[in-house]
């Protein structure tokens, strides 16, 4: 009987893999007297389970990409499943050390020399996978960071990484060294502006980071993108290149709700569009835009 009980609520779940519901457990009670190093650690442990399932929930709960449904996530999932072992059949082939630099290396080696990756801006994490036979990976810099870190995970305690920021751009750091997931490269960046992060700051960072305008979404409540935004407040990521996705991420949002408004001929049409247009003059508020700011306000003249 429990058994089937099990099955009919997984059904109905919005779930599929146990991750999301913690992860949405987390989210749900966030607030801005959270203790912030409680909610850095469950992070990390979550992030050290699986980071693959983490990044696809977020992008679908928090960025509203429609195509990542039940069944598009198990299939990634599993398909994410099935590129971990097969690193794992290269680390085991080739011998190699269970130790953090050796593993890091491995993963470019892997990723890079095995496999074909194309940088593309701005791509979400499904495109990473979408090839069934994983020979062709595609994405940015982000995504790179999160699928190292989850074939890194295999093996190593994620505590041991860091990220490096700069405006737009992201990297993993361990000890000194930079690791650059674009292309296997080991570095050593000197970037104005640039700060070593903890590692569980990249869910922050891909959660404000530019969305992908190819895939369709749906309709994000302003309570479900509050949540992102106060994970952002509580985890202190005020870094030039989350301040630069998200003004691009404020822009594009203000030029979507423009052509929403459609052609407009009466002070009718108008007021029924009143508010699309606060929330225009709210963005441009916050973005210092002074041209958009003066628009909104004429409009909201004309409806008084």
């Amino acid at each position: 009987m429990l058994s089937l009980f099990k099955k009919v609520s997984g059904i109905f779940s919005i779930y599929v893999h146990p991750i999301e519901k913690k992860l949405e457990r987390l989210f749900n009670g966030l607030g801005k007297n959270a203790n912030a190093l409680r909610i850095r650690r469950r992070l990390r442990e979550l992030m050290q389970e699986n980071m693959v399932v983490i990044q696809l929930w977020c992008e679908r709960r928090y960025k509203g990409y429609k195509d990542l449904d039940k069944k598009r996530r198990k299939e990634l999932i599993q398909r994410a499943t099935g590129l971990a072992k097969e690193f794992e059949v290269y680390v085991a082939n080739k011998k190699l050390q269970h130790k953090p630099m050796i593993i890091l290396q491995a993963i470019g080696s892997f990723l890079h020399d095995e496999k074909d990756f194309v940088y593309e801006e701005g791509s979400y994490f499904a495109n990473l996978l979408k090839d069934s036979q994983l020979k062709t990976l595609k994405g940015d810099c982000n995504q790179m960071v999160s699928l190292y870190v989850f074939l890194y995970s295999r093996f190593c305690d994620i505590d041991t990484l860091s990220l490096k920021l700069f405006p737009g751009h992201v990297c993993l750091h361990y000890k000194g060294i930079d690791i650059e997931t674009t292309n296997g490269k080991l570095l050593n960046y000197k970037k104005p502006g640039e700060k070593v992060k903890p590692i569980e700051e990249l869910i922050v960072v891909n959660l404000i980071d530019i969305d992908d305008e190819k895939i369709k979404r749906h309709d994000i409540l302003d309570d479900t993108s509050q949540k992102a935004h106060l994970l952002h407040f509580l985890l202190g990521t005020h870094t030039e290149m989350a301040q630069h996705n998200l003004e691009i991420s404020q822009q594009k949002e203000w030029i979507k709700l423009y052509k929403s408004l459609g052609v407009i001929k009466t002070v009718t049409q108008l007021k029924a569009k009143k508010e699309v247009i606060l929330k225009m003059k709210k963005i441009a508020q916050e973005l210092g835009n002074k041209e958009w700011l003066e628009w909104s306000d004429r409009m909201l003249k004309l409806i008084k």
